[in-house]
């Protein structure tokens, strides 16, 4: 990864000068490869609720691209995104939400390119990382100053462009569920998280799904936190019926023990943003 830190520093200091501070951080949101833990959910609410210009890059096409659902974006065939530009170097949309002025997506790409993932086996890492450093830097300089980045649950959909993507984020957001089965989960992705992270990247751990029964898991999961923290996300069922019907749940006063919750961890990404920016609020 030696050739992956020296192009990003490189555009740190293109984009911060001597400062050496970065325009737009990016933040990761992963769960291993176990699906349904309701990242997708957080990652498009929580856009929802930051003040600052924020691009969701959205990633999450081994299911239903739950971020643009609710923000109420729409794909066709010809819609050109992520995957077409790391593959052919094409032109990515970034397309507006109709829920909040704020936000831009980035979607996963056409349909032609997703039916054919081997492309990522054949791109030099060294290409795929000059081309998610330019795409950074142009989401700076149209000031958007995060990017929240979902991730498929099933890594091997973008084959080694999974742990770069991992690797070039600021933030990485491990969410899981409360249970046993979920703890050896994450204690096998932090094994491999150590081995990716940037020296200096913040790791969150969020349980999502949680409620009081469930005792003693948020202390097991500060094992796996690297200078962040453990958040409990209480995603109640009037949340998850918001969200089946491809609303933003955090809209609606039924849905407070959620919106509660989530507002705490949004406003500790937006720190732990700021001060990669060198800005402390």
């Amino acid at each position: 990864m030696l050739v992956i830190s020296l192009i990003k520093a490189e555009v740190v200091m293109s984009l911060g000068g001597l400062s050496l501070r970065p325009l737009t951080v990016s933040v990761a949101f992963i769960s291993g490869p176990k699906g349904g833990t309701g990242k997708s959910t957080i990652v498009a609410n929580m856009a929802s609720m930051i003040d600052e210009p924020v691009a969701i890059l959205d990633l999450g096409f081994d299911g239903n691209v739950t971020a643009s659902m609710l923000h109420k974006v729409e794909y066709t065939d010809d819609n050109t995104g992520f995957i077409d530009y790391v593959a052919y170097g094409s032109e990515f949309s970034l397309l507006e939400s109709k829920e909040e002025p704020n936000v831009k997506l980035i979607p996963p790409g056409s349909l032609k390119s997703l039916r054919i993932p081997r492309l990522m086996f054949s791109i030099p890492l060294e290409a795929m990382a000059n081309r998610i450093s330019n795409m950074v830097a142009l989401l700076a300089k149209n000031g958007l100053s995060i990017l929240l980045i979902d991730l498929p649950s099933n890594p091997s959909f973008l084959g080694p462009l999974y742990p770069l993507l991992v690797y070039y984020s600021d933030i990485v957001n491990v969410v899981t569920e409360p249970g046993h089965v979920y703890s050896s989960i994450l204690s096998e992705l932090y094994k491999w998280l150590v081995k990716v992270v940037d020296d200096e990247a913040v790791v969150n751990v969020i349980v999502n799904k949680y409620h009081e029964y469930f005792d003693g898991y948020p202390k097991e999961a500060n094992r796996y936190v690297i200078r962040g923290k453990v958040y409990l996300v209480r995603l109640d069922p009037a949340a998850m019926a918001l969200t089946l019907k491809g609303e933003l749940a955090v809209k609606y006063k039924e849905t407070f023990l959620f919106r509660k919750s989530l507002e705490e961890l949004t406003r500790d990404i937006v720190n732990q943003v700021s001060m990669y920016m060198g800005v402390v609020r």
